[in-house]
């Protein structure tokens, strides 16, 4: 049910010389109240509705179809274990046949350390702090590059609530993973 509201002015006032009748009619000088109306049917495009609650809306939504969607991630790939360097580059060869348009990086733990357990698994995206980590770059159809930075890599310790420690790289190997 809408709700239409708006001001009303009265058309055909009486005056005093129109005789008895005129002691009934609205007056020149009066106020007179007018009620709201109110309406089941409304038309229109509903393009200026506001706050409505999904009570509000009943019926089916129209299908739609996302066959015409293109650009999605569709395909995924992930490196072997790579035992990584300091201050090192490292060209991955890659299977997805599409340039990469998102990634990760897995520590991948070789021994128990830091409360991780050998095999334990970790993501990194991207988190670098100033000389630790590494990061994915230059993608193509075919290769990424991995580059570890001079310090090496920071761990997230899991014996620890809120410590970080860096770590060499016979604790962690480092796995990529790619989409696209």
């Amino acid at each position: 049910m809408a709700t239409l509201s708006s001001k009303v002015t009265p058309t055909g006032v009486a005056t005093a010389a129109q005789g008895t009748l005129a002691d009934t009619a609205v007056q020149n000088n009066d106020s007179p109240t007018f009620a709201t109306v109110s309406t089941t049917a409304v038309t229109g495009d509903g393009s200026g509705l506001t706050s409505l609650t999904s009570a509000n809306l009943t019926g089916t939504l129209p299908a739609i179809d996302g066959s015409a969607l293109t650009g999605g991630l569709t395909k995924s790939w992930t490196s072997n274990e790579i035992a990584w360097v300091k201050d090192t580059t490292f060209t991955i060869t890659h299977g997805l046949g599409v340039i990469p348009k998102a990634y990760s990086v897995e520590y991948v733990c070789k021994v128990a350390v830091y409360g991780y357990a050998v095999g334990d698994t970790m993501f990194n995206m991207g988190e670098r702090y100033s000389g630790w980590g590494q990061y994915v770059g230059v993608p193509t159809s075919t290769t990424v590059k991995l580059f570890m930075v001079e310090s090496g890599i920071i761990i997230r310790r899991n014996d620890q609530d809120t410590n970080v420690s860096n770590t060499t790289n016979g604790y962690f190997n480092v796995r990529v993973n790619l989409l696209g």
